[in-house]
C-alpha cells in the first residue's frame, strides 16, 4: 500500500506553493507508481497534473546532463509516461476532445447547420452526435445538421476525411462528397478527392458501403473490406477495385503496441513498421523522450493524438509522410 498524499497537497504542488520538502514527497509518491496504475484524481487535477509532467518531461535530455540529473529526469519521465497512457485516453473521450475544438479547427454554426473546417497541418478528430467519428485531413470540411432525421444521417465533405460510423440499421449514414455519394449503415472507409484529375477514391477498411456520381446514371459499386472504388468525372466512370499493398490507409487499422522504457527514436520506427509511414522527428531533442505505454487496439492518428496531447508535441501530415515538432508556447 502506498502512502496517501492529500489532494490539497497535490493543488500545492502543482500551485507552486509548497516547501521544497513537501515538493519531494509527492515527487517520491508519483514515482512509486511507475509499474502500477496512476493514482486516482479528479479531472481538473488530472488536467493540471498532466500539465506539470510536461514541464519535466520538456527538460528531458539525457546526452547533455550530469549523472545524478539523469537519475532524477529518467524516473521522472519514467513516472511521467504512466500517467501518459492513463490520462492520455481519458482526454481521448469525445467530450474532452469537443472542447478543444477550437484550437484544432474552425468550427461554425448556421441556423440548424454545424460546420467543421480543419485549418491544422495534421489531422483533426471530431465525434458526431450519433457517436460516430470524422478524421478530417488539412484543409478538409464537413456540414451536417445539428440534429439528424429520423431515417436518414446526412454528411457534406469537402477535401478528404477517414470516417467510422455507428451502426444504425433504421437510418444509413451519407456522405456528399465533392463527385460521388456513399451510403453505409455502419462501417470504416476513407474518402479522398484529387481536385487536380478531378477523381474521388472511397476506400474500405470494414464493413460494406455503396458508392455512385452524385449526378446518378446509373453507375453504382459495392464495396467489401479491402476494396476501393475510384470515380473519374472527366471520364464519368466509376470502377471497382482492390485496395493495393502499402496504402495509405494501412494507418487506419487498428494495432496492439507496447513500449517498455522505449525512447521516442525508437517508437517511430516501430510504428513506420507497424502502420507502413514515414514519420520524422524534426526536433532532435524529441528523440531523449522516454515513454512506458500500452496502445491496445489503436489506430495511428489514434495514437498520435493521444501523444500529441500528452507530451505537448505537434505533427503535420502528407499522405504517409509525418513529422513530429515540439509544440510552440502559445
Amino acid at each position: 500500500m502506498k502512502n496517501d498524499i492529500s489532494p490539497d497537497l497535490i493543488r500545492k504542488y502543482i500551485d507552486g506553493s509548497c516547501t521544497a520538502e513537501e515538493a519531494e514527497a509527492v515527487q517520491t509518491w508519483y514515482a512509486l507508481f511507475e509499474d502500477e496504475p496512476a493514482p486516482l484524481m479528479d479531472s481538473e487535477l488530472k488536467i493540471r497534473m498532466l500539465n506539470q509532467v510536461r514541464a519535466n518531461i520538456g527538460v528531458v535530455n539525457v546526452q547533455h546532463k550530469k549523472r545524478r540529473n539523469k537519475v532524477l529526469l529518467y524516473r521522472w519521465a519514467s513516472a511521467a509516461a504512466v500517467l501518459i497512457v492513463v490520462l492520455g485516453l481519458i482526454f481521448y473521450r469525445p467530450g474532452v476532445i469537443s472542447e478543444q475544438t477550437g484550437r484544432k479547427a474552425a468550427t461554425g454554426k448556421h441556423s440548424d447547420q454545424i460546420l467543421v473546417h480543419n485549418t491544422t497541418s495534421s489531422l483533426h478528430k471530431h465525434v458526431l452526435s450519433d457517436g460516430s467519428v470524422v478524421w478530417l485531413n488539412p484543409s478538409s470540411s464537413i456540414s451536417y445538421s445539428k440534429k439528424f432525421s429520423p431515417d436518414s444521417r446526412k454528411v457534406s465533405l469537402t477535401g478528404n476525411a477517414f470516417f467510422e460510423v455507428t451502426k444504425d440499421k433504421k437510418r444509413p449514414f451519407i456522405i456528399y462528397g465533392e463527385e460521388v455519394i456513399t451510403k453505409v449503415w455502419g462501417t470504416s472507409f476513407s474518402i479522398s478527392y484529387d481536385a487536380e484529375s478531378k477523381a474521388t477514391e472511397v476506400a474500405v477498411l470494414t464493413g460494406k458501403v455503396s458508392v455512385r456520381p452524385d449526378k446518378h446514371n446509373g453507375q453504382e459499386v459495392m464495396l467489401l473490406p479491402n476494396q476501393k472504388a475510384v470515380y473519374a468525372r472527366i471520364e464519368n466512370k466509376l470502377s471497382k477495385k482492390e485496395i493495393a499493398e502499402g496504402s495509405a490507409i494501412s494507418m487506419w487499422k487498428k494495432e496492439s503496441v507496447v513500449f517498455e522504457h522505449i525512447t521516442l527514436s525508437q517508437i517511430t520506427k516501430v510504428l513506420n513498421t507497424t502502420f507502413d509511414v514515414n514519420i520524422e522527428v524534426a526536433d532532435t531533442g524529441l528523440n531523449a523522450y522516454v515513454l512506458k505505454a500500452d496502445f491496445t487496439g489503436q489506430s495511428l492518428p489514434e495514437i498520435l493524438l493521444i501523444l500529441e496531447k500528452s507530451l505537448n508535441i505537434r505533427y503535420t501530415i502528407d499522405g504517409k509522410n509525418i513529422t513530429l515538432y515540439k509544440q510552440q508556447p502559445q
